[in-house]
């Protein structure tokens, strides 16, 4: 589902367009964690280099084969491999990413504020992400 899709069913709430959006594989790819990186970037999950975006606008009108928009930092089509269970970012799964998910345990707080010990997206850091972040243990690949 789009960010689009995801919009427009939720009456216009940007917020919740975006966390909805926000654990999906960017641009469909499976070897990327999910759209939060393209977010973090401050690019529209989707948008590509070159005049191969589409817009679309509360109107309804839609411009395909565009640039991305003009001022938009960071990079597009982000190839960074997913490593989901690295909460402190450092190429590895390990003691500080298990201390991390222990600070994190129990439910997730209300948005806007992230959850990236949440590894299955449940609202809550709980048994299953400590399995998932055992099973990811030792150097991202």
């Amino acid at each position: 589902m789009s960010i689009r899709e995801v919009y427009l069913d939720n009456g216009g709430d940007l917020l919740a367009a975006i966390i909805g959006v926000e654990p999906q594989s960017p641009d469909n790819d499976p070897t990327l964690c999910s759209s939060i990186l393209e977010i973090n970037a401050d690019t529209q999950p989707g948008w590509t280099v070159g005049p191969k975006n589409t817009f679309y606008f509360p109107d309804g009108s839609i411009l395909e084969n565009q640039l991305p928009p003009a001022g938009v930092l960071g990079d597009f089509d982000l190839s960074t491999a997913c490593c989901p269970a690295d909460l402190d970012g450092d190429g590895e799964v390990g003691i500080t990413d298990f201390l991390d998910l222990l600070a994190a345990w129990g439910p997730c707080p209300a948005p806007p504020q992230g959850c990236p010990a949440d590894l299955d997206f449940d609202n809550e850091v709980g048994i299953n992400d400590f399995l998932d972040l055992l099973a990811s243990w030792g150097p991202c690949s």
